[in-house]
C-alpha cells in the first residue's frame, strides 16, 4: 500500500524495497504484481527500463543499488503465543552487521522502517554476533532518534555490597545485569523488565562511604545521573550504611522503586513507547554512498597577461606558475585538462594543439623544478602536487563546467582505485558490474557507460593481481 502511495505522491523519487528474508521479499513481489494490474500508475512507476528502476530485493542482494527512498521490511516478529525467536536469519550470521551497513546506506534521502516489533524485543544478550545489536541500535534510532543502546560489559561487580544488592533482587524474581555501559558511563546494576526482556526498568547505584566524604564526587555523579536520565534511565540509590544497618527497609524501598518503574513505563525512554504494530518514518540524515564524497573543484583565478598576448606565446616559466596553481586545486589532473582550463581562463573556446604543446612544456619545467610531479608511474599524463599530503578521494563531477572531466580518459586511475576499494569495503562481496555502477554514482554520473564499465573492470583486475582484492567466484572482496 505504501509503494502505491509513493508512486502516486512522489513519482519523481526513486524507490527500493528491501526485506530481511527471502520469503517476505517473494510475498511483497507477488502482492505488487497483482496491484500493478489494478493500478496503472503503479505499473508506470515500476517499469524496469528506467534509470534507477524500482526494485524489491532481499538483504543479501542489495549491493550497489542506491535510491532516493528505501523501504525496509524487518520481517521478524512474535508468534501467536507472544514468543519471539532471537534468530534474524542473515543478520544473525557472521558478517550480518556489514550487510546491514550496506542496507542502511542505500537511501539518498530517507528510509522508512516497517516492523511489527520494537527495538526492545531484540535481546543483545541472546547472540554473540554483532548483526542483531546493530539492528537493535538502528531500530531504536528510527523509533526515538536516540542511538544509545545499553551495553553488557561483562565486567565483575565493584564490591561485595553490589553483589548483596543484586542477590536480593534476584531472590525476588528480577533479572539483573551488572556494570552496564550507557553513553560512556557505567551503571552498577540494571534491572530487566519482567514484561519485556529487551529493556531495562531501573538503574540501581550502590554508593559506599567514600561517596559521602567528597563533594566533588557527588557533583560529578549528579551530572552523570542527569545525562543518563536524559537517555531514559530511572535511578534508585542504595546507600551501603543504610543497607547494612537496616537491610529490610532499604530492600523494600528498592522493590517499590522497581514496581514504580514497571507501572510508569510511559516516561521511560528505554525504549520510548510506540504502538506494537509500527510503521516508523524518520527523515534522518543518511550517509552518502561514499563517506569521502567531495565535489570536484575547477581552478579559477585572474590572468595577469594582456588579453592580446596569445596563450601559446607566454614564456614557459610564467606559464608554469599557472600550471602549478591548477594542479594545486585539481590534482590529480590530466595535462590536457590543464590546457583546457587555461584556455578557458584566457577566454578561448577550445585548446588547440599549440596551446597543449605550450602547456606540456610548462608542466615539464614545473616537474624539473619539483613544483609538481607525475601522479603515478602507471598513469601517464596525470599530475599532482609535490609537497604536502593529499588523500585521494573520488570526486563528484555532477556540477563541473568542463564536460571533458567526465571522459574516461580524464579520470585519474588512482581515483578509480579508491572508488573500487571503497565500494568493495562497503559491501561484503560485489560483482564487477555492480562495482562499476557504484563507482559511476560516486563520480556523479547519471548512467554507467560501456567505456567506464570496462575501465573499472580493468582497474579492479589490477587490484586483484597485486593482492589488494580477491576474486571469489564473480565477486570482488577485500583480501
Amino acid at each position: 500500500e505504501q509503494v502505491l502511495a509513493h508512486a502516486r505522491e512522489h513519482p519523481d523519487e526513486t524507490l527500493g524495497v528491501v526485506a530481511l528474508s527471502v520469503a517476505q521479499r517473494d510475498t511483497i513481489r507477488n502482492k505488487l504484481e497483482f496491484m500493478r494490474a489494478e493500478h496503472p500508475e503503479l505499473e508506470a512507476f515500476c517499469k524496469e527500463t528506467k534509470d534507477d528502476a524500482f526494485f524489491v530485493k532481499n538483504l543479501e542482494n542489495v549491493q550497489g543499488d542506491e535510491r532516493d527512498v528505501i523501504f525496509i521490511s524487518i520481517c521478524y516478529g512474535k508468534d501467536a503465543d507472544g514468543y519471539m525467536s532471537q534468530n534474524f536469519g542473515p543478520v544473525s550470521s557472521e558478517g550480518g552487521e556489514r550487510r546491514l551497513n550496506v542496507l542502511f546506506t542505500r537511501a539518498r534521502k530517507r528510509c522508512r522502517i516497517f516492523a511489527s516489533i520494537r527495538h526492545s524485543d531484540i535481546r543483545v544478550d541472546a547472540t554473540k554476533q554483532a548483526g542483531a545489536r546493530v539492528l537493535k541500535r538502528y531500530m531504536k534510532y528510527a523509533e526515538t532518534g536516540e542511538l544509545d543502546i545499553p551495553v553488557l560489559t561483562g565486567e565483575e561487580m565493584d564490591s561485595p555490597f553490589e553483589a548483596a544488592v543484586a542477590k536480593a533482587l534476584q531472590s525476588h524474581g528480577y533479572r539483573v545485569a551488572t556494570q552496564v555501559g550507557s553513553s560512556g558511563f557505567r551503571i552498577d546494576l540494571a534491572v530487566y523488565d519482567p514484561d519485556d526482556e529487551g529493556r531495562f526498568l531501573l538503574a540501581v547505584e550502590c554508593d559506599g562511604a567514600r561517596y559521602h566524604s567528597s563533594s566533588w564526587a557527588r557533583e560529578r555523579d549528579r551530572l552523570r545521573q542527569i545525562v543518563l536520565e536524559q537517555k531514559g534511565w530511572t535511578f534508585h540509590r542504595v546507600w551501603s550504611t543504610d543497607w547494612f544497618y537496616n537491610r529490610d527497609t532499604e530492600l523494600l524501598k528498592l522493590l517499590e522503586a522497581v514496581e514504580r518503574a514497571r507501572s510508569n513505563k510511559d516516561r521511560d525512554a528505554l525504549p520510548a513507547t510506540v504502538p506494537t504494530r509500527t510503521e516508523v518514518e524518520r527523515s534522518a540524515p543518511v550517509e552518502p554512498s561514499v563517506s569521502v564524497r567531495t565535489a570536484y573543484v575547477e581552478a579559477k583565478f585572474a590572468i595577469h597577461w594582456a588579453p592580446d598576448v596569445p596563450l601559446h606565446e607566454v614564456p614557459a616559466g610564467d606559464l608554469s606558475e599557472y600550471v602549478v596553481r591548477i594542479v594545486e586545486t585539481e590534482g590529480p589532473v590530466h595535462v590536457e585538462e590543464i590546457g583546457r582550463r587555461l584556455s578557458r581562463l584566457w577566454g578561448y573556446q577550445r585548446a588547440g594543439s599549440r596551446i597543449q604543446e605550450a602547456v606540456q612544456d610548462a608542466a615539464e619545467l614545473a616537474m624539473r623544478l619539483n613544483r609538481i610531479r607525475l601522479a603515478d608511474r602507471d598513469a601517464q599524463g596525470f599530475l599532482d602536487r609535490c609537497h604536502g599530503s593529499r588523500k585521494i578521494a573520488i570526486r563528484d563531477r555532477s556540477g563541473v563546467k568542463s564536460r571533458t572531466l567526465r571522459k574516461v580518459d580524464m579520470l585519474p586511475p588512482m581515483e578509480i582505485r579508491e572508488g573500487i576499494l571503497l565500494a568493495v569495503k562497503r559491501n561484503i562481496g560485489i560483482k564487477a558490474e555492480d562495482c562499476a555502477k557504484e563507482v559511476s554514482q560516486m563520480l556523479g554520473f547519471k548512467s554507467l557507460s560501456a567505456d567506464l564499465r570496462h575501465f573499472v573492470s580493468q582497474v579492479a583486475m589490477q587490484l586483484v593481481a597485486e593482492g589488494s582484492l580477491d576474486l571469489a567466484g564473480e565477486e570482488l572482496r577485500l583480501s
